[in-house]
């Protein structure tokens, strides 16, 4: 009988790391991924699975964490913008929500897909892709080169993640995606929250297409102390978004100062109307910020420096603040292709109102549909009730869900199955 060698694939020890493994990325399968909205921590996760798909011993640990990365990435291509991912976020620490340079992203969008200008490109520790075995599917690959030259479509997806000691997730996700831009929000209803372990969440988000990196925020963030680094922010802002609208109240518990964020590529917020209207834009994305009460509008780093006093990368960025705390805000969005030139969406937008109380958000979009949103809680469109419990894992245009371990991706004549071979 030959002797089993103690470090070998059919060892002991390696047999029980390889029965952990396997369990691991079945969980993954059926759940999904615990921080996939964190735009630093899913890229560490990619480098282990990269690892495991090239050297793990056990066959069936290659097959599940390659099918993971297929997921992974198809995510990636169809909710992200100039490569960096979009959409709302967890755990995203102040030097992955205000620069892109340091997480792998665009360094891998233009190894995958061609994004991007190279000599602008960091790959710091993100060479894993690079050099593996692994190929990103070519459906994927296409998508991600292309996903601009697609029509507008939306994505909702549901996680609901039980994780032992750890806070658990139950998540509701929306992203609306144009050529232009991808807008989303983690959908504060009926007990949904983008809640993790760590903090750090990012609830309503619009990333615009471009040169620059371009995101607006609307959150509470206005320090970052050393004991604020696992603060989260799920109960703080509530957001809740269709299409090109978001509603949010922002700083709800009182204790921060509500605002939106614009990254220093967009314009200085100007007034329009009565005041209660501000409006920016970059390139051909505009918005419109409505509440009611008036805005403060100043640099970011003067106005809050514990926060935006940092970096050189965002010290020019600009800050909105409502007068009235805590902050009601409707942002509407729209993009030259649609509304014409920004003196068009101008005229569109200065009528626009917010009203709100200590319950309800109502407001009607320059489009006509209406919207009333009582945060955390339950919000209509158009009169009828939104459903966010009925969001699938996996979702967009592009998938096909068919159970926890197999669906399929189908985008330029190609289709990926996305599933345990």
């Amino acid at each position: 009988m030959a002797q089993v060698v103690s470090g070998t694939p059919e060892s002991p020890l390696a047999r029980s790391w390889g029965a952990y493994a396997v369990a691991f990325l079945a969980a993954h399968a059926r759940d999904g991924w615990y921080e996939e909205e964190s735009p630093g921590y899913l890229g560490l996760s990619i480098a282990s699975l990269l690892q495991l798909a090239d050297y793990a011993p056990q066959a069936e640990v290659r097959r599940r964490a390659t099918r993971e990365l297929n997921v992974l990435f198809a995510a990636w291509a169809q909710e992200q913008v100039g490569g960096f991912p979009a959409g709302a976020k967890s755990r995203s620490y102040v030097h992955w929500a205000l620069g892109a340079e340091n997480t792998p992203w665009q360094a891998w969008a233009w190894l995958v897909g061609g994004l991007g200008e190279e000599e602008r490109i960091f790959f710091l520790d993100g060479l894993d892709l690079a050099v593996t075995h692994y190929r990103v599917p070519l459906a994927v690959r296409r998508l991600l080169a292309l996903r601009r030259n697609q029509a507008p479509y939306e994505i909702r997806a549901r996680r609901t993640i039980e994780p032992g000691s750890r806070r658990p997730l139950n998540a509701a996700r929306y992203s609306y995606a144009t050529p232009d831009y991808i807008l989303g929000a983690a959908q504060s209803l009926h007990g949904f929250r983008l809640s993790v372990s760590g903090g750090q969440e990012i609830l309503a988000t619009l990333y615009a297409e471009g040169r620059q990196f371009a995101p607006v925020y609307l959150w509470s963030r206005t320090r970052n102390p050393t004991s604020y680094r696992w603060r989260s922010w799920a109960d703080q802002d509530l957001a809740l978004a269709d299409k090109n609208v978001i509603l949010v109240r922002l700083g709800a518990t009182g204790e921060a100062t509500g605002h939106a964020y614009l990254s220093p590529a967009w314009s200085r917020p100007e007034p329009v109307g009565q005041g209660n209207v501000v409006i920016a834009r970059y390139g051909g994305t505009y918005i419109a910020l409505i509440t009611h009460g008036g805005w403060e509008v100043a640099p970011a780093p003067r106005r809050f420096p514990g926060y935006y006093a940092g970096d050189p990368v965002f010290r020019e960025a600009w800050v909105a603040v409502p007068l009235k705390q805590p902050a009601d805000v409707a942002m509407e969005v729209g993009r030259q292709a649609e509304a014409g030139d920004f003196a068009n969406f101008r005229l569109r937008v200065a009528s626009l109102r917010l009203s709100s109380g200590a319950r309800e958000l109502r407001f009607a979009a320059s489009d006509g549909r209406s919207f009333t949103f009582e945060p955390g809680e339950r919000a209509t469109l158009n009169g009828a009730a939104l459903d966010v419990a009925s969001y699938p894992l996996l979702a967009g245009p592009f998938l096909e869900n068919r159970g926890e371990e197999s669906c399929s991706f189908t985008f330029g004549g190609e289709r990926a199955e996305l599933t345990l071979q």
